[in-house]
């Protein structure tokens, strides 16, 4: 393509327009390099014009997948996001088992050492704990 336009960049800087008359389209000999020019000129025009809407058309095409490409990539961070928070979720729901299971142990332990310390407690104060004076147990104390 740019070769193209290289070699008819080159050919317009060897013809030279005539004032004058113009040749009807088709006139073979021309008299002069006008209608030469003007048809290369012509043809010039027109090849640029569909070189600019191939391009244009390109550049869509081109946009278009950039476009298709995003969407992609977004739809796959969409989906790794998802798959994250239902890990999250089940992580969490675990975690909360776990913290229920662990929470009743703590709990029954410590209603275990209330109830020995309550035991103990008991049994301190019935070792302290005088016999009356006109009971029988004065004698194995």
């Amino acid at each position: 393509m740019i070769q193209r336009i290289r070699q008819d960049a080159d050919t317009l800087d060897t013809l030279t327009a005539v004032e004058g008359v113009l040749d009807p389209e088709g006139t073979d000999p021309v008299t002069n390099d006008s209608r030469t020019l003007i048809d290369l000129m012509t043809e010039v025009s027109d090849r640029a014009l569909t070189y600019s809407e191939s391009t244009d058309i390109l550049v869509g095409s081109v946009n278009q997948l950039i476009i298709d490409g995003n969407t992609e990539l977004f739809d796959i961070e969409a989906d790794a996001t998802r798959i994250t928070l239902v890990d999250v979720k089940k992580k969490t729901a675990e975690i909360d088992g776990i913290k229920t299971k662990y929470a009743t142990l703590l709990e029954a332990i410590a209603l275990s050492f209330e109830v020995t310390s309550g035991l103990g407690d008991m049994l301190s104060e019935s070792l302290d704990r005088r016999p009356d004076k006109t009971s029988i147990l004065n004698l194995f104390v």
